[in-house]
């Protein structure tokens, strides 16, 4: 497994788990000293796709609530190679 120092400008702090073509971290964004986590979904057959669509979907509905039991995802982030999405990134409430 690779380990990261910095994904996408965020520190990463630890590894919170994995499964399913994703990996979460504990994330610190250093700008504004905040704890974040990020779940990071990679494609690496053309039958992951269907995680990342999940992943995207999933920001899309969480993004849209503001409740304190809710896990609220703030941004997602794209990682393009050519034309085809390789990799989604969803910031998350910590």
């Amino acid at each position: 497994m690779v380990e990261f120092h910095e994904i996408f400008g965020y520190e990463v702090l630890s590894t919170l788990g994995t499964g399913a073509r994703s990996t979460i971290y504990l994330v610190r964004d250093a700008k504004k000293n905040e704890i974040f986590a990020l779940k990071r979904v990679v494609k690496t057959s053309p039958s992951d796709q269907r995680y990342l669509d999940q992943a995207i979907g999933e920001h899309q509905v969480s993004s849209q609530f503001d409740h304190p039991v809710l896990r609220r995802s703030i941004r997602i982030f794209k990682q393009r190679e050519i034309i085809r999405t390789s990799e989604v990134l969803v910031l998350l409430e910590f």
